[in-house]
């Protein structure tokens, strides 16, 4: 009879919960471990067990700097989890990334599920072990962040390298449409937007000679084109839109409209991630970074109200041998050097590192030219499944925008690091408010961490080294500012101090800089003495950032929250408790936003008067104050008066752009003054345009027909416009088409770059002749003269003075000293009314 029965499979045993008290623990009984993990370090044991202290909490962020085994303490915690009975997730930027886990946790003995890749690529069985709790799932963000996530009902998720996925957490909610790829869609959409755009908005915006501005669309002062946006958006079949579109689609009030001459950002200030279950609901969040930085911005980039902060104590830094020659040299010498430096290299390998494309592609250019053996250029996509393209090839360059977390290239992986530009401000809105609203101070927390995990990605343990090059003008003014760099860990500053010393050799001795750094790469005994060096490097100065910003992160989530939820009294009051909390004088334009934040939520719960109320406050604050007055007569109310030099704002901006240190300043105002002494059309037009800029005005040049030479635009819709007659010699006369010709000019500006009936119009003609043809005198009735020799002087003043403003200001920001600032212009006759009677003191008719 028995051997007449069918072979049956036998059962599965249900295996119990694991019954370890901590990670740690767990860590000693994995038999499957191989000898290279026989131990814990230090650090790993230290964040464990503040870890198990707290095992409970819902958000738990960890810092583990590099070389201190993140992986490991990340895989731990999961297992922990995964054993108690839960499902759990271990999330990684890339899918490369995401294999680097996978093999940490064989080397470790762990039970994981490869979940990379779509649902076509992955394996029915690695996802029925990982949704059986059989198995920590690993993947990667976007299978988490997804309309229809892969990654759900989790009780557990590890959120690896957590500043590096924030872009994956707000494109979820997010509609991007860019002009080059969807030209007719950003076209139809801008012109949806159209009644809620002042025309000089529109003017930066439609401009493509204005690169990198971005707008913000003051949607609630015009809240009817949101009808006409949605019924565009809803209608388009463009990827840009389709899926942004799903969760957008009813909430449009709760969002932020910005516009560039490149694309059209629609977003909310924060994401609702309170709104999505796979990452909501789990009864943990374990956010784990080399380089946390403030536990505020940890939770506006993810939506969280609090987290408990773990950080190790022993961080294990390699070593950096930074070099920023443009403190001492022009960018172009600067540029040809570290071609030199490429030059040299063996393997040529290198990585270049920006906060945008723009950026990116410029910088690629730049240093391509300059090299003798060309390199292969590889990207993001290129590395996203395996490093191989770059690290098994020679004479290749890896090009990252906005990648400063998330890369792994230890030891002679790479040995070249390439920073191009401040990390500042990566994505639109953060442009737009650092621009805009000054809010440089608060951002620059995420600058300093963005450096700090930037700079680690070629230094992978405590015994590691590469050479990494700043270049950039703003990268020049942090190295040269001890306040910029207080905050960064301290060996950091040291080699940034170090390493600005020796970038002097740039400038003296180039040659000398390039085998300077190539023995810093080939030897060791060269590379001990500089270690010797660094060490001694003294240092002074402390971390003095305004504490408002790290104190209201939570509120910040909350007024989000409460708009996404159109709880619109809820959120005006919220951005009205956080504006008044606001109370650092550096951090005037921070105040100013929460106000306007606090007016449009007024807005769209129908409380004109405490619209107007918020508007009058955020006026006052002293920045962004023309944008914020526009605002204002939009509800026909009267703007307050301040005594602050309306162009103040512009004039600090310009002296940013152009340095607080290095050699760029002095090289810009001297080629202002010098193309203002030539007679060439293009060259004068261009002194005409950076004079205008160096008085704080908004300048147009263009060149369609008939258009003004340049335009110089204040606040107070107040046009000045230039024809330039640079030929006509001191004994000659103005004719009478010339005349014509300038007075046309009133029509061009009112058409295009004026915002109201009311606006003021003066033309001025440039020459060096000064009387008139008998037959021109008739028309030269409104039209005011200058000469070229006078703008050149003037221009040298100006910079001249702008030089002292320079010298006078580096240590504050703006929003701290407008006052002070805008008495300065005064003493200097850089003031508003001093120069509106610069530029009206001679009537080409008398």
């Amino acid at each position: 009879m028995d051997q007449d029965r069918p072979k049956r499979p036998t059962f599965r045993s249900v295996k119990a919960a694991g019954s370890h008290n901590s990670p740690e623990e767990l860590f000693t009984r994995l038999s499957g471990r191989r000898k290279s993990h026989g131990y814990l370090r230090g650090p790993q044991q230290d964040v464990l067990r503040a870890y198990t202290q707290v095992a409970n909490a819902s958000d738990i962020a960890l810092e583990l700097p590099t070389g201190t085994g993140k992986t490991t303490v990340g895989l731990l915690i999961a297992e922990w989890k995964r054993q108690s009975g839960q499902r759990v997730a271990y999330l990684a930027l890339t899918n490369q990334l995401a294999g680097q886990v996978l093999t940490e946790a064989t080397h470790l003995g762990l039970d994981v599920a490869d979940l990379r890749g779509n649902k076509e690529a992955r394996s029915y069985k690695e996802v029925g072990r990982f949704t059986t709790s059989a198995a920590i799932g690993v993947s990667t963000y976007s299978n988490l962040f997804n309309i229809n996530p892969l990654i759900d009902e989790c009780g557990l998720l590890i959120l690896d390298d957590a500043h590096g996925a924030e872009q994956f957490v707000s494109d979820h909610w997010t509609i991007k449409i860019r002009r080059s790829k969807d030209g007719p869609l950003y076209a139809a959409v801008l012109a949806d937007l159209r009644p809620a755009i002042g025309d000089g908005q529109l003017y930066a915006i439609k401009s493509r000679s204005i690169i990198g501005k971005v707008e913000l669309i003051d949607v609630p002062r015009a809240p009817d084109c949101l009808g006409t946006l949605a019924l565009t958006l809803a209608a388009s079949d463009s990827d840009a839109v389709r899926f942004g579109w799903r969760v957008l689609e009813h909430r449009l009030k709760a969002c932020l409209i910005l516009a560039s001459s490149s694309e059209i950002v629609i977003r909310p200030l924060v994401p609702p991630t309170h709104t999505h279950a796979a990452f909501s609901e789990p009864s943990q969040r374990v956010f784990m970074s080399a380089t946390l930085g403030g536990k505020s911005d940890l939770l506006r980039a993810y939506g969280r109200l609090d987290a408990t902060v773990i950080r190790a104590q022993s961080p294990q830094w390699g070593r950096r041998y930074v070099f920023v020659p443009g403190v001492h040299t022009s960018r172009e010498r600067t540029v040809r050097l570290t071609g030199q430096v490429w030059d040299k290299l063996s393997p040529r390998r290198a990585v270049l590192l920006t906060p945008s494309d723009r950026v990116l592609q410029r910088t690629v250019a730049e240093l391509t030219a300059k090299m003798q053996h060309s390199p292969a250029t590889v990207g993001a996509s290129d590395i996203a499944d395996t490093l191989d393209a770059f690290v098994d090839a020679d004479d290749v360059l890896l090009t990252l925008a906005g990648r400063y977390d998330g890369l792994d290239l230890p030891d002679d992986q790479c040995r070249l690091l390439v920073m191009a530009d401040s990390p500042l401000a990566i994505s639109p809105l953060e442009r737009h408010l650092t621009e805009r609203w000054k809010l440089g101070p608060i951002f620059r927390r995420r600058e300093r961490t963005r450096l700090v995990q930037g700079m680690g990605r070629c230094t992978r343990s405590a015994t590691d080294f590469a050479v990494v090059v700043w270049l950039g003008q703003s990268l020049a003014s942090i190295a040269s500012s001890p306040s910029r760099l207080a905050g960064m860990p301290l060996e950091l500053q040291r080699e940034i101090k170090w390493g600005v010393e020796q970038s002097a050799i740039a400038a003296a001795h180039p040659e000398d800089f390039v085998e300077m750094v190539s023995q810093l790469l080939s030897a060791p005994e060269y590379r001990e003495e500089a270690n010797n060096a660094i060490e001694e490097v003294n240092l002074s100065g402390t971390d003095t950032s305004a504490p408002e910003y790290e104190d209201l992160g939570a509120d910040e989530v909350r007024f989000s929250r409460a708009l996404w939820d159109e709880d619109f009294d809820l959120a005006r009051g919220t951005a009205h408790r956080i504006a008044d909390r606001i109370t650092s004088p550096e951090l005037a334009g921070y105040r100013a936003w929460w106000w306007y934040l606090a007016s449009s939520a007024a807005v769209f719960n129908s409380d004109s008067a405490a619209s107007v109320d918020a508007l009058r406050r955020a006026t006052s604050c002293g920045v962004n104050s023309g944008w914020l007055r526009l605002a204002l007569r939009s509800n026909d109310s009267v703007p307050p008066v301040s005594a602050r030099e309306p162009h103040a704002e512009a004039i600090w901006d310009l002296i940013d752009e152009w340095g607080w240190a290095g050699p760029n300043f002095a090289r810009e105002g001297a080629r202002c003054v010098e193309q203002l002494s030539d007679r060439a059309h293009t060259q004068f037009h261009q002194g005409l345009e950076g004079l205008g800029r160096c008085l704080g005005a908004d300048v147009t040049r263009s060149t369609e027909q008939g258009s003004p030479d340049v335009v110089w635009t204040f606040a107070g819709d107040i046009h000045f416009a230039f024809e330039a007659k640079t030929e006509k010699l001191p004994g000659g006369d103005l004719a009478k088409k010339d005349l014509l010709q300038a007075k046309g000019h009133r029509d061009w500006v009112a058409k295009r770059l004026s915002n109201s009936p009311t606006s003021v119009i003066e033309v001025i003609v440039v020459s060096g002749a000064s009387t008139l043809h008998p037959v021109a005198d008739t028309f030269s009735d409104g039209l005011f003269h200058l000469t070229p020799h006078t703008l050149a002087g003037w221009a040298e003043q100006t910079v001249e003075a702008l030089g002292e403003l320079r010298l006078l200001f580096v240590p504050y920001d703006f929003a701290e000293v407008v006052d002070k600032f805008s008495a300065e212009l005064k003493q200097r006759q850089l003031d508003f009314t001093t120069i509106v009677g610069k530029l009206k003191a001679t009537p080409l008719k008398p």
